[in-house]
């Protein structure tokens, strides 16, 4: 224990003049009897529990605050520490300042519902919140109502290793149930690694994974997306988005329309890349798309796999102002097939002919 603590006042002496301060503790002067006095107000002991949090985080805090959320949490505070976590995510946004930087991290096994209102809106500007926790330990929200569960509507804010996951029994079409909205005016929003679906119990239904409004700049990338056995309608539905990227997420789910689909308002320079995009289910594939926009949607659709049924490989990838590079079509669930490139002409798989429709 001497060696640890001579080596973390070794480091402090050392970095003193780059770092000035910690967490408003100085460590920019000569140790004095009073850094390791016992009391809570050790200069060197309250450096090193902020580094400490810097170091959770990687170090990307700047400015901002980290507030902790923790629904397992003995005595719910005012979310300083894990010992003072805010029991439910909503105070934690409250407790937020706008443009600082700040992190909520979200304990694992962390679990809420929605009930029949919708769970939180991420409102304040520059906001991180990171779920700790693997799989099934991801933190989690439970959407259980037929109304948009969550959203982020500041600007600037990242979302990190959540699960968002369906728990309505019953999917109306005409209200379907979205897991999380990136609303009109909330510029470059991050969403990362998240879980979408998951269903709480079998049966259970959810509409849409993601819904992206009049926005610029967002990012869902490394997402896993899984309706099940359950009908959905799309797993992400851009409208009026500008620079949206879909990059390396996984699909996989029974949708009526597509994976990926807009049907109105154009997007501008969508890219999607190195996703895998399924639309079926377990024991067979949908005839509808994988990627469907509108008429004036405009982008790029790069090294995407699709699995579907549909007439043509072009069929698959629906866009007319879409760039389609390296993407790979595949309707055959028995997998000794190779997938068919998009820019291929005519090929032949198990003894039929699939057509790539359009100019080659």
């Amino acid at each position: 224990m001497q060696k640890i603590l001579l080596f973390i006042l070794a480091v402090c002496l050392l970095t003193a003049p780059a770092f000035g301060t910690v967490g408003g503790w100085p460590i920019n002067r000569p140790p004095t009897e009073s850094w390791l006095s016992g009391s809570v107000g050790d200069p060197l002991w309250n450096w090193v529990k902020a580094v400490d949090r810097l170091v959770e985080i990687g170090s990307e805090l700047g400015t901002g605050t980290i507030f902790y959320v923790d629904s397992g949490v003995t005595t719910a505070s005012n979310g300083s520490s894990w010992d003072n976590a805010f029991a439910t995510f909503a105070p934690a946004i409250l407790a937020c300042a706008t443009n600082t930087g700040d992190y909520i991290m979200i304990a694992e096994g962390h679990n809420e519902g929605s009930g029949s209102a919708y769970l939180f809106s991420l409102y304040r500007h520059g906001v991180t919140v990171v779920g700790k926790g693997k799989g099934a330990l991801k933190p989690t929200f439970d959407c259980e109502g037929l109304v948009t569960m969550a959203r982020i509507s500041g600007d600037n804010c990242t979302v990190r290793n959540i699960r968002f996951r369906a728990a309505a029994t019953s999917l109306a079409s005409n209200a379907p149930a979205i897991l999380l909205s990136v609303d009109a005016g909330a510029d470059y929003a991050s969403i990362l690694g998240c879980d979408f679906g998951y269903a709480e119990t079998e049966g259970d239904y959810f509409g849409i994974g993601i819904t992206i409004g009049v926005a610029t700049g967002t990012l869902v990338q490394g997402c896993n997306f899984d309706s099940q056995e359950q009908l959905t309608v799309a797993m992400i539905t851009p409208e009026g988005s500008t620079m949206t990227r879909i990059i390396g997420n996984t699909m996989y789910g029974d949708c009526s329309v597509a994976d990926i689909y807009s049907a109105t308002t154009a997007n501008i320079r969508i890219m999607m890349a190195e996703n895998i995009l399924w639309n079926g289910v377990h024991s067979g594939l949908n005839a509808q798309p994988v990627i469907q926009l509108g008429s004036n949607d405009t982008g790029i659709s790069i090294g995407n796999k699709a699995f579907c049924n549909v007439a043509t490989v072009a069929a698959a990838f629906v866009g007319a102002k879409i760039g389609n590079f390296a993407n790979y079509y595949n309707e055959d669930v028995g997998g000794g097939t190779t997938a068919v490139a998009l820019d291929s002409a005519t090929t032949t798989v198990n003894n039929a002919s699939i057509t790539r429709s359009g100019d080659d």
